[in-house]
Order: C-alpha cells, then sequence, then structure tokens
C-alpha cells in the first residue's frame, strides 16, 4: 500500500517536471509574438500555455511583464478618446470607459484598472444627475413662458448627452409652447403695423420646423396682411411719383401675382408721368433732359407697354418726341443715356 502510494507521488512529480520542461507550441507562439511587439497576441498563448501548465514559470513573468503595458495602453486609449472634443459628454465617457471594460482580460483581478473605471462611471453618473436637473427647469421655464433660457437648457442636455431619455418630449413641449406664443406674436405685430417685428418673429417661428400643412396655415395669414402693407406702401410711392421704386417692391414681392391690379395701375400712372415730364422739358427747349424722362425706367420706350398703359394717342406723342430726337442733336448724349437704369417690363 505504501509503495503504490509513493509510486503515485513520484508519477506526478515526473510528470510535472517533464511538463515544466517541454516546450508548448502555444509558448513558442506566445515567444514569436513578443519579439514583434504584439502583446495581445503573445498574452492570448500565453494564458493557454498557463492552462495547460499553471506552474510554467516563463509565462507567469511574461504575464507580469505585458499586464501593465496593456492596461497603460487602454487607460491611454479611454482619456484620447474623452479629450477629442472640447466638451466632456456622456456619450465619450461611455465609450472611454467601453476601452477600459474591454481591456479587463489583461487585469484579471482589477487593481490596474478598476480605479479608472469607477471614475468614468461616477463622471457619467454625475452628468445624468445634472441633466435631470436640468429638465425639470425647463418645465419651469416654460410654464413661465421663458423660452429663450428654456431653449439654452435644452441645449446644454442635448450637448452633455444627446441619448438624455427625456430629451425628446421635452423639445415637443418646447417647441409646441414657443410656436403658439410666436404665432400670437406674428399676428398681434402685424394688426398694429409693426412689420419688422411681426417678419421677425414669422422667421423664428419657420425655424422650429413645424410640418408643411401647419406652416401654409400660417402662411395664409401672413399673405393677407403682406399684401395689405405691400398695396398701402406703393400708394405711398405713387403720390409721391417715386413709381419706378413702388414698381420694383410690387415686382420683387413674392405675392406678385396677388397685387397684378396695383402693378398695372402703377405701370400706367408711371408711364404718363414720365411721358407728361418729357413733353415739358421739349417745350422748354431742354431735350436732353426730356430724353431722360423719355428714357427713364426702360418702360417709357416699349410700344407695347405704352399701348398697354396709356393708350394709342398717347404712345403716337410718344413717338413723335422720338422722331424730334433723331432730328436733333444732344448736347450731352452720353450723359443722358446713362442717367437711366436698364429696367425690363413684362
Amino acid at each position: 500500500m505504501r509503495n503504490s502510494k509513493l509510486f503515485l507521488r513520484i508519477s506526478i512529480l515526473f510528470f510535472l517536471f517533464f511538463t515544466s520542461c517541454v516546450s508548448s507550441p502555444d509558448l513558442k507562439l506566445a515567444e514569436y509574438a513578443m519579439k514583434n511587439g504584439d502583446l495581445k497576441t503573445a498574452h492570448q498563448h500565453y494564458v493557454k500555455v498557463l492552462q495547460q501548465n499553471p506552474s510554467n514559470k516563463a509565462a507567469m513573468d511574461a504575464l507580469v511583464q505585458i499586464r501593465p503595458q496593456l492596461t497603460q495602453k487602454a487607460r491611454q486609449e479611454a482619456e484620447a478618446n474623452l479629450q477629442s472634443s472640447g466638451v466632456i459628454t456622456a456619450p465619450l465617457l461611455k465609450s472611454s470607459l467601453a476601452i477600459l471594460q474591454a481591456a479587463s482580460e489583461f487585469d484579471p483581478d482589477g487593481s490596474l484598472l478598476n480605479r479608472d473605471v469607477q471614475q468614468y462611471q461616477a463622471d457619467i453618473s454625475q452628468i445624468a444627475s445634472e441633466n435631470l436637473d436640468r429638465a425639470q427647469q425647463v418645465r419651469r421655464l416654460l410654464e413661465a413662458q421663458q423660452f429663450i433660457d428654456a431653449q439654452k437648457t435644452l441645449n446644454m442636455i442635448n450637448q452633455t448627452d444627446p441619448d438624455f431619455a427625456g430629451l425628446p418630449q421635452l423639445r415637443s413641449k418646447f417647441i409646441t409652447g414657443y410656436g403658439a406664443f410666436l404665432e400670437k406674436t406674428v399676428l398681434n405685430a402685424y394688426r398694429v403695423g409693426k412689420t419688422k417685428e411681426a417678419r421677425a418673429a414669422m422667421n423664428q417661428w419657420l425655424s422650429l420646423n413645424f410640418p408643411p400643412a401647419e406652416q401654409d396655415r400660417l402662411k395664409a395669414s401672413v399673405k393677407t396682411y403682406e399684401i395689405d402693407i405691400l398695396k398701402k406702401q406703393s400708394q405711398r410711392l405713387a403720390q409721391k411719383k417715386q413709381y419706378y421704386k413702388a414698381f420694383i417692391e410690387l415686382n420683387q414681392s413674392p405675392y406678385k401675382t396677388d397685387v397684378s391690379d396695383t402693378l398695372l395701375k402703377i405701370r400706367r400712372d408711371g408711364a404718363r408721368f414720365y411721358l407728361d415730364q418729357a413733353r415739358k422739358q421739349f417745350r422748354l427747349g431742354n431735350v436732353s433732359r426730356a430724353l431722360r424722362r423719355l428714357k427713364a425706367k426702360n418702360w417709357i420706350l416699349s410700344s407695347r407697354v405704352c399701348l398697354k398703359c396709356i393708350g394709342i394717342e398717347e404712345t403716337r406723342s410718344l413717338h413723335g418726341c422720338k422722331n424730334i430726337l433723331r432730328s436733333r442733336p444732344l448736347t450731352r448724349p452720353k450723359t443722358a443715356l446713362m442717367s437711366a437704369p436698364s429696367f425690363q417690363m413684362h
């Protein structure tokens, strides 16, 4: 009995001695990876060596050397990722934490990475707590209709954590509340004649990107006010005999087709006005000035426009003036021609 036990012990010792002396394929692969600087691959093979032979001193010594290098590299990558932006955000913290967690295989007992992991987790929790407070602040600001401050706070939440759970609902509530406020501002400003304020508020309302149907609804209301303003402005300019300026404002307006009657009247009255001015200058013998009046705004020299706006008789009178101009030299033809701006009527 004693001899059998002794034999078993000797066999075990012999086996351990034999396996420690024989070099395994994984050990050779690990040493080759080490020579080539591939620490991760070397680590994998040394771990396999120890699984086969836990007492392999070469593998144990190598892992003691490799693991601090691999964990240090992971810490550096995590820090570089965190500093890749000017603002520390929850997504960056989470991605840096993932880098450290992926390196946990190089730190089985947690002695090398646990402190960093816990710090990242604490920072993520802090941002989440701060954004919960900001969300409450946004709700209070919306109730008080302090929309600018609410928007700033929302932007801070979005900047630090775009994936914040309550962010979509807060945005929706902000857009609804601020949109209603701006719509009232737009319509009230138009009613009291504060056009600039109304247009500025309308641009802010459009920036909220409401659905097309909602935008069309408010644009239809605004259109009525804008057309009324456009007509009144053209009437004021016509009273001051500033027909060209009135025409430009009407012709360049997005509501041009809705003020076609007003536009035609400005053309007709302007044509008659400049023709009358030209006649007066002809009577006084100021041919160059007459030409400038005829040339003014280009619509007067168009037979088609004249026939449409001022009638056949006045158009014939205009062509009579043109014939006189052809038969008489101008005192300063270049100045007269250059003084009139180019203007094309449709």
